[in-house]
C-alpha cells in the first residue's frame, strides 16, 4: 500500500506518461469514494496499460484482481502485483482467498478495482462481453456499491491516443433484492453491462462530435454534478441502440 501511494502521487507526472489516455470523471469517481469510504472500481479489460489508464484516472489507492496464470507469466507482471497490492484469483474455481483478501481490504475501507469480463475484449474496438459474476458477490456481500468506468479502445502503445469514463456509482444491493424471486446475480449482472455500454455509447459520441457540442458534452460528462444516467437519457434519440448484455454461451 505504502509503496503504491508513493508511486501514484510522487511520481503521478511518470504515471501519466505511461497512460497519457483522456481520463473524463474522475472527479465523480472521487465524490463517489468520499461518500462511501469504499466502492469497487468494475471496468471492461482491453489491454495491460489499462492499470496505469484507471489508476491515474481515479487517483484513489485500489486492490486489483488479476488471474494467477498472469501473475507467474514474467518478472514484469510478478512486479506490478507487488506495486498494485494485487488480490490474485485462480480462473474458474471458488477461489476462498481471493474472497477473504476482498474481505479484508473492504473491511478496512480500501477500493478494489476488477475487471469483471475476466479477460481482455478482442480487437481495437471490441464490444463488451459477458459479465462474470464475481464484483456482483462482492458488492452485494460486502454491500459497496460498484463505480462502472469504461476504456475507449485498445492503444497501439500503453495509453496513448485513449480516454477513459467514469460513471455514477451503482448499488448493487438494492438491484440483488428487487430481483431475488427470479435471478439476482443476472439481474446485476445486466444492470452493470448496460451501465458500461451507456458509457461506451456517451464517450463515442464525446469523442466523434465536434465543436460546441463536443465541449459541452466533455464539460458534462467531467462533472459530477450531472449523473451520467441523466446524460444518456438526453442523448438516448441520437445514439445508437444499447446492445443486450452478453450472457454465458452467446
Amino acid at each position: 500500500m505504502v509503496l503504491y501511494i508513493a508511486l501514484l502521487y510522487l511520481f503521478y507526472p511518470i504515471w501519466v506518461l505511461l497512460a497519457p489516455a483522456k481520463k473524463i470523471g474522475g472527479k465523480r469517481a472521487r465524490v463517489a469514494v468520499k461518500q462511501y469510504k469504499k466502492v469497487i472500481f468494475c471496468c471492461n479489460h482491453r489491454a495491460i496499460s489499462d492499470l496505469f489508464v484507471t489508476a491515474t484516472a481515479t487517483r484513489k489507492y485500489a486492490h486489483y484482481m488479476v488471474k494467477k496464470e498472469w501473475v507467474q507469466s514474467s518478472f514484469f507482471s510478478r512486479l506490478l502485483v507487488k506495486i498494485f497490492s494485487a488480490i490474485q484469483v485462480e480462473r474458474g474455481a471458488a477461489d476462498l482467498a481471493a474472497f477473504r483478501s476482498a474481505k479484508k481490504y473492504l473491511g478496512k475501507n480500501q477500493c478494489i478495482c476488477i475487471f469483471p469480463e475476466g479477460t481482455r475484449s478482442k480487437g481495437k474496438f471490441g464490444p463488451l462481453g459477458e459479465i462474470r459474476q464475481g464484483a456482483l458477490m462482492f458488492s452485494v456481500k460486502f454491500d459497496t456499491p460498484i463505480v462502472p468506468m469504461y476504456v475507449y479502445k485498445k492503444p497501439r502503445f500503453l495509453g496513448f491516443g485513449n480516454a477513459v469514463l467514469m460513471g455514477d456509482a451503482m448499488d448493487m444491493s438494492a438491484i440483488y433484492a428487487a430481483n431475488k424471486a427470479a435471478d439476482p446475480l443476472g439481474a446485476c449482472a445486466d444492470a452493470l453491462s448496460n451501465e458500461l455500454n451507456k458509457l461506451r455509447l456517451l464517450l463515442d459520441r464525446a469523442i466523434q462530435s465536434k465543436g460546441k457540442e463536443r465541449r459541452k458534452l466533455f464539460k458534462r460528462l467531467r462533472n459530477p454534478a450531472f449523473s451520467t444516467a441523466e446524460i444518456y437519457d438526453a442523448l438516448k434519440e441520437v445514439l445508437p441502440p444499447l446492445p443486450p448484455p452478453v450472457r454465458g454461451g452467446e
